[in-house]
């Protein structure tokens, strides 16, 4: 089976990251987990040319190759 686990922060100490390197190793035996950053995607920036970027377009192609994703977010007080 082939995941995709979409780290949704773009913080380096995120405990959500921590969280899905844990399940990917955890579940190595069962499943190929590849953890997809989304700290380079343009957030609220329509591009004036109105394409997706290709690092989006890189990530939308594995998710839809993928069995599942796994979606890793924060959560704030």
């Amino acid at each position: 089976m082939k995941f995709i686990g979409l780290v949704g922060t773009n913080s380096k100490r995120s405990t959500n990251r921590q969280l899905l390197q844990y399940i990917q190793k955890h579940f190595a035996d069962k499943a190929d987990i590849e953890l997809v950053e989304i700290k380079d995607f343009p957030v609220f920036n329509k591009p004036a040319n109105k394409q997706l970027p290709e690092n989006v377009l890189e990530v939308v192609k594995k998710i839809e190759e993928a069995d599942g994703v796994i979606i890793g977010t924060p959560e704030y007080d």
